[in-house]
């Protein structure tokens, strides 16, 4: 028997999905919540997550914006607890394309990036590869 249409399931982890199911798989909206505490609320499409959605992490950081195979690709933004802010696009989890970093202190700067790791931008390197416009 396949999972069809809303359902609930929960794993040992603590790990739980709500959310609608097509032949067995994730598909459509729904939410998951990891046993570290992140989430994620938006769509699936055949288990994956794929199209718009949110994505908050234990720290406070969250991503809201376009998806695809489970990746940031698209328009997006991400926020930090700081007020820091990132938005722009995406490809692949790596800002790519035009976007607009906002420090805390309300400094902005619009940068053209090229598969930038989003996990691997220190202020550092952002500050080598921006121009201010503020």
């Amino acid at each position: 028997d396949l999972q069809e249409g809303y359902g609930v399931e929960q794993w040992p982890d603590g790990s739980r999905f709500a959310g609608n199911y097509l032949h067995g798989k994730k598909h459509g909206e729904g939410s998951f919540v990891w046993a570290d505490g992140s989430e994620y609320k938006g769509e699936f499409r055949e288990s994956v997550i794929h199209g718009s959605g949110e994505y908050k992490w234990p720290d406070g950081r969250c991503y809201t914006g376009k998806w695809a195979n489970n990746a940031f690709h698209g328009f997006g933004l991400t926020t930090w607890l700081d007020g820091r802010a990132y938005r722009g696009f995406y490809q692949e989890d790596y800002k790519y394309g035009e976007g607009c970093f906002r420090w805390a202190d309300s400094r902005q700067y619009s940068l053209i990036a090229k598969q930038i790791a989003v996990a691997q931008m220190p202020p550092q390197v952002v500050r080598c590869l921006v121009q201010c416009v503020s």
